[in-house]
């Protein structure tokens, strides 16, 4: 996959990001595993990916089913089922199981998997929440090694995706649905 400092900035990638691109890099270059490897935030890469991949932001919204699922079993058919058709069904399927979780980290746990559901739903502005929620769900969960997961499939992505598919439109900005009692800290954040 090619990327640009232009296309770094089309995208939002935050200053301290671009800056590091442009003092290493000119023009349009491919990403290759030695980029990633210099990349000075495993956060970065991972960013990229979910903001130029439609469907690896429906696979990570699907990994923080997959990892609430060890604590709400309810919500295991999510894992494999998330997408676009029946994401507001899974969101009230973790509202529910939330609701009636015996601990708060459960609790927590699947208000995260429901935003991140949402979020993969949302233009590609809202993509690094889904990652940030997924992590949050998987935690509350007591499954930390969703990160690495998250990263791996990130790098794939960025070194398996031909340079046509590098030309991601960022929609027209839509009304957003928040949910109340879901803290936002991003992990991902447009800070670096």
């Amino acid at each position: 996959m090619n990327i640009s400092a232009n296309k770094l900035m089309e995208l939002g990638a935050c200053d301290e990001a671009r800056k590091w691109f442009s003092n290493n890099y000119r023009g349009t270059v491919t990403i290759d595993r030695n980029m990633i490897d210099k990349c000075p935030s495993d956060n970065w890469p991972v960013w990229l990916a979910l903001r130029l991949s439609e469907e690896l932001r429906w696979k990570v919204a699907r990994i923080a089913y997959r990892e609430v699922a060890n604590v709400l079993p309810v919500l295991a058919q999510w894992a494999e089922t998330l997408n676009a058709s029946n994401y507001r069904d899974a969101e009230k399927a973790a509202h529910s199981a939330g609701h009636m979780a015996t601990t708060d980290a459960a609790s927590c746990a699947a208000c995260h998997a429901a935003v991140a559901a949402t979020h993969a739903a949302l233009p590609p502005d809202y993509a690094t929440d889904i990652g940030d929620h997924t992590i949050y769900a998987a935690a509350l969960a007591a499954r930390f090694r969703v990160k690495a997961e998250l990263h791996a499939l990130a790098v794939e992505f960025l070194l398996n995706t031909p340079s046509a598919a590098n030309q991601a439109q960022l929609p027209d900005e839509r009304q957003l649905e928040l949910f109340p009692g879901c803290e936002d800290t991003p992990l991902f954040s447009q800070k670096g």
